[in-house]
């Protein structure tokens, strides 16, 4: 059975379910007395949404413009970019360098976009390459 996510407020102890149609539908679609799960967990708005666009702007953008000037692999250009911008060497003394825009990635949505600042300033600064702005409709959307 597919899990059904709704948005849902805390009210003291009470539970105000905001999408109460979608919920209803989904709850009247188990059996009397069947055992469900419910999982609880906080609501990041628009975050994923920003970020995929953040994402798509710097592999649909700005990695094309450097790619075809240098006639590097988008994934060398994207290393050597994380490897200048976002490395750091841990308390083993190992150089490593952090994820930007995978699951994995610890990096907040200020923090992505910083580094595509970066990647951006040194297209222009080292290799003369000038990308335009995202959206500044979209842009202004930003948290």
């Amino acid at each position: 059975m597919k899990n059904l996510p709704f948005l849902a407020r805390r009210l003291g102890d009470k539970l105000l379910i905001q999408e109460r149609v979608r919920y209803r539908a989904k709850l009247l679609s188990f059996k009397e007395g069947q055992l469900f799960q419910v999982v609880i967990k906080p609501f990041r708005e628009n975050v994923s949404d920003l970020e995929t666009k953040v994402r798509g702007y710097y592999f649909g953008h700005v990695l094309p413009h450097i790619v075809s000037y240098t006639g590097h692999s988008e994934d060398k250009i994207h290393e050597a970019m994380k490897q200048k911008y976002v490395s750091y060497t841990d308390e083993h003394g190992l150089q490593l360098t952090r994820s930007i825009f995978s699951n994995k990635s610890t990096l907040d949505l200020d923090e992505k976009w910083e580094f595509v600042e970066k990647v951006r300033a040194f297209a222009h600064d080292y290799l003369d390459i000038v990308t335009h702005d995202p959206d500044p409709e979209w842009k202004k959307q930003q948290p």
